[in-house]
């Protein structure tokens, strides 16, 4: 992926080709979501939707006691 498409937004492009050697990573695997959320929406900032959930999930494990995974899920 050296050749950016002619259809799509650059921005968009580069953050996704970027992940590519981590997608198997929430990090990784999260970003590129965010790169392809770019190409059709104008006002994605990344590290905007990275705080909204990093708040949401301290919501959520502040009000878990138990650090299971299903526990988690239910106060979702």
């Amino acid at each position: 992926m050296s050749q950016p498409p002619d259809a799509c937004r650059p921005q968009a492009y580069q953050l996704f080709a970027e992940q590519l050697p981590i997608i198997e990573t929430t990090e990784g695997l999260l970003n590129a979501a965010i790169a392809i959320s770019m190409h059709a929406l104008d006002d994605v900032e990344p590290a905007e939707i990275d705080e909204q959930l990093q708040d949401l999930a301290h919501r959520v494990s502040s009000r878990v006691s138990s650090q299971s995974s299903e526990a988690m899920l239910a106060h979702l």
